[in-house]
């Protein structure tokens, strides 16, 4: 009787254990979806950031720049 008691026991410990991680795998599995989401977020925001529809009207209003009509002529000097 002893034996089965104790059984029992660690059975109950055993089960109460396990729920409390499936209880931390449910919260991190919910953190780690709120994370890929706010990474996501954040690309999008560099895609934009880094995208010329932003970056020349910036430079031509606030930089007082100009967008060449021509593309750059490159120029190789021969060492000789």
């Amino acid at each position: 009787m002893f034996f089965v008691s104790l059984f029992l026991i660690l059975l109950v410990i055993n089960v109460r254990n396990v729920n409390q991680m499936l209880v931390e795998k449910r919260l991190m599995e919910k953190n780690l979806e709120k994370i890929k989401n706010q990474n996501a977020q954040l690309y999008s925001k560099i895609v934009y950031l880094e995208s010329a529809q932003r970056i020349i009207p910036y430079a031509e209003n606030n930089l007082n720049m100009i967008l060449p009509n021509d593309a750059p002529k490159i120029i190789i000097k021969s060492n000789e």
